[in-house]
């Protein structure tokens, strides 16, 4: 018998290694640290039997400038950075090739890139569309094997790679144009056949043909939406580029549930184009953890929230705010004025970074200075929106509605009316903003403190807001007598349930619900239809208006008023399909006296 000899049986995969760098940290430094990772990785592949490839290997630095306006780009390709791996095959350093920031490489079937317009991608799928599109000329098909090929062969190749990919509309109808026209051709149909008849649903009366521009903004909703239901290791990626791509955003709602709030000064492509995609189709998507983000204080707004709404800002000028306002480390309208909100200081207005202003605890975006021209926006901004020209506030901010030791941002100041007395805060660590220590200034005289601190706490009193403090020469903090009053709340509402909003209609309104009651609950009635207790209250009214099955049904209203006009009383009831009320109301009739 002849022997058979089998070498080996191997599987050759793709890998890829990212290293992100600290604030700190020079590019030099991210090279160092990736050099000892990719050099641990290759001695761990041939301890285990393996060898990594050093010739077929390369790495690709990203990294970013700013131009004169404060716009960030990619930053161009160096040739001092690269990296070198000892081959322990040969005990010899291997230079790493570097490749550009903006030259793409395939992976898994995908070309990858920073490229906007990814024209290689959209190359290679255009090899593939006419591939296709040949060989469905040239075969001898039915109609319904014509549409077999469609949706077992075009489509899943030509749509798998653009779940991850950003192509426009324009090309992926260019991808998709020779290879219809030759599918409607073998099913009998004319070439300039309707599109929507093409791609309509055959219990429509369509052909259920696919199209690309649909397909491709389904396939990556579909690769979220999968990851983010499956635990592991992409779904906490995912989840984390959402959360720090929300707040970042500098916007209250969430981007891809609202996808349709304008929003022109997010980066990246492909979940812009997700966004696009979902506000195009009535899209939205509700992640977990991230949800609508509740202001600090009554009346407070995000500071881009206030810029997109505003349709005379054109989206050039929407990122110019977007620049100045990230430079300045600021996110909500209530971080611009002073803690009092009387006035703007200078230093914000003119685009400094101020010490007596309120600094972030959380990740904020790196940003450099824009020029004298993205201010010159940032300065009309504020004077449409926030102050007048003389600085003065023009935003009415009241209360606090958060916790200062929970808050994401560190006030200079304090003022505690409890304790009598301010707190001047800084970092525990300076490297650090998890852990803060608060100095206690004791009140002197009026509305002065002193500057001698009295004792250190590492926790806010619970009233404790911030104030504006002033250095009065010789004497210690001056806190104006507006920063020490507790912040003002709104006025009031004219009236707090239905009976008090009654009140305030005119006579020939309020007259026909002289006497109205919402059932809390189901009253028996006894014999003569009469009810046994006193119902009160409108809990069951809300509860059943918040089930949807109950939506659906019918409800009834009965009147026994208005037969007669200008005489008697009016009375109305209110029940569900079984006759249990809801609400039960009478008034009499409002006629008022003719002049004889």
């Amino acid at each position: 018998m002849r022997e058979i000899i089998i070498g080996i049986l191997s599987f050759v995969d793709d890998y890829n290694q990212s290293n992100n760098g600290e604030k700190y940290e020079t590019l030099r430094d991210i090279l160092a640290r990736t050099q000892t990772d990719a050099q641990l990785w290759n001695d761990i592949m041939r301890s285990s039997g393996g060898a990594l490839e050093l010739s077929k290997c390369f790495m690709q630095v990203i990294y970013f400038q700013f131009s004169a306006n404060g716009t960030p780009f990619i930053g161009p390709p160096r040739e001092d950075l690269h990296v070198e791996l000892i081959d322990c095959t040969t005990n010899k350093k291997v230079k790493i090739k570097s490749i550009s920031s903006y030259d793409t490489y395939k992976s898994l079937g995908t070309v990858q890139g920073i490229a906007p317009h990814q024209r290689e991608q959209f190359r290679q799928l255009q090899k593939k569309s006419i591939e296709h599109t040949r060989a469905l000329v040239s075969s001898q098909v039915t109609p319904t094997q014509a549409l077999l090929h469609h949706h077992l062969c075009f489509i899943p190749s030509i749509a798998y790679p653009t779940a991850v990919c950003h192509l426009s509309k324009y090309q992926l109808h260019e991808l998709q144009k020779n290879y219809i026209s030759v599918l409607l051709n073998k099913m009998s149909f004319p070439q300039n056949y309707d599109g929507r008849a093409v791609f309509g649903p055959k219990e429509r009366g369509g052909l259920g043909c696919l199209d690309m521009r649909v397909e491709a903004g389904l396939g990556a909703i579909e690769t979220i939406v999968r990851n983010l239901q499956t635990p592991g290791h992409r779904q906490s990626i995912i989840k984390i580029f959402l959360q720090q791509w929300q707040h970042v955003s500098g916007m209250a709602k969430p981007l891809l549930q609202f996808p349709k709030i304008r929003a022109p000064h997010l980066e990246g492509h492909l979940y812009k184009y997700i966004r696009e995609y979902c506000a195009e189709h009535n899209i939205s998507i509700e992640v977990n953890g991230i949800e609508l983000q509740k202001p600090p204080r009554e009346c407070d707004k995000f500071i881009m929230d206030v810029t997109c709404s505003d349709l005379t800002i054109t989206d050039a000028d929407c990122r110019k705010i977007y620049y100045c306002k990230s430079y300045l480390q600021v996110k909500w309208l209530s971080d611009i004025p002073s803690a009092d909100s009387q006035f703007v200081p200078k230093g914000i207005y003119y685009g400094y970074q101020m010490i007596t202003q309120s600094s972030s605890n959380l990740e904020v975006v790196v940003q450099e200075r824009p020029n004298e021209q993205s201010w010159r926006i940032w300065k009309k901004f504020l004077r449409k929106h926030v102050c007048n020209e003389e600085l003065e506030s023009t935003i009415t901010l009241f209360g606090w509605h958060v916790d200062m030791n929970d808050y994401e941002r560190l006030w200079p100041f304090y003022y505690s009316h409890q304790c009598a007395c301010i707190y001047k805060s800084y970092r525990t660590h300076w490297h650090s903003a998890d852990n803060h220590t608060y100095e206690s200034h004791k009140w002197i005289t009026d509305d002065i403190y002193s500057f001698e601190p009295s004792y250190k706490r590492n926790q806010l009193p619970k009233d404790a807001v911030p104030v504006t403090v002033w250095e009065a020469k010789g004497q210690g903090w001056r806190v104006p007598e507006a920063s020490q009053r507790v912040y003002q709340q709104p006025t009031p509402a004219l009236y707090y349930n239905f009976l008090s909003y009654i009140q305030t209609q005119p006579a020939y309104i309020s007259h026909h619900y002289s006497c109205i009651r919402f059932m809390d609950k189901v009253i028996p009635r006894n014999d003569l239809g009469d009810y046994e207790e006193e119902p009160f209250d409108v809990v069951r009214l809300y509860e059943c208006l918040q089930d949807e099955e109950f939506r659906k049904q019918k409800l009834y209203i009965a009147t026994d008023g208005g037969a007669i006009p200008d005489i008697g009383s009016l009375g109305f009831l209110l029940t569900d399909s079984e006759g249990n009320p809801f609400i039960t109301c009478y008034g009499q009739f409002f006629v008022k006296a003719r002049k004889e």
